[in-house]
């Protein structure tokens, strides 16, 4: 379960589970995994009761958070209307944290414990990882290193997966 939050090609995670010998150890796995287990990174719209200490579940919060983030940069390059309740070019609604109702911004900070609980409506269709652009990659990154909250081995991850995207050809000497 601990490479499950290290595999970078999102839709193809679950193949791994299916990878486990037994039932019983697909049921662990999913009862480990939490709300991880059935997110989909292209159809992120659903409602979210995520346990912030779970580092599977902290990574769903994270990836909506970039998602909710790439929705507002769309709207605010005017590719695309504000569709949100609140008109604040956000993704989430009725969002809590610890019980606690509160609306969304931009300076919130996604603490490392706690309950997360949120409806998500994703108001842009995410490209399928083939249709992203290294900017958007770099992107995703840079946003993911914003949220990690002192997080090293979340951020040496982060790295790694740049790395790929910064190797210099003999060309380019």
């Amino acid at each position: 379960m601990k490479l499950f939050n290290r595999i970078i090609n999102r839709h193809l995670r679950f193949d791994l589970l299916q990878q486990l010998p037994s039932i019983d150890a697909k049921l662990i796995a999913r009862n480990m995994l939490a709300q991880a287990y059935t997110f989909t990174y292209y159809n992120p719209t659903g409602r979210y009761r995520l346990k912030l200490s779970n580092k599977s579940e902290r990574e769903v919060a994270l990836t909506l958070l970039m998602f909710n983030r790439k929705y507002k940069n769309l709207v605010s390059q005017g590719d695309i209307s504000d569709r949100s309740r609140m008109g604040n070019q956000s993704c989430f609604r009725n969002e809590q944290l610890a019980g606690v109702p509160f609306t969304y911004s931009e300076d919130f900070v996604l603490p490392v414990f706690g309950l997360f609980e949120c409806d998500f409506i994703y108001l842009a269709n995410p490209p399928h990882e083939f249709e992203k652009t290294l900017r958007d990659k770099v992107d995703m990154s840079r946003d993911l290193l914003m949220h990690l909250d002192k997080q090293l081995d979340l951020q040496i991850a982060v790295f790694r997966i740049l790395s790929e995207y910064l190797v210099i050809s003999s060309d380019q000497l």
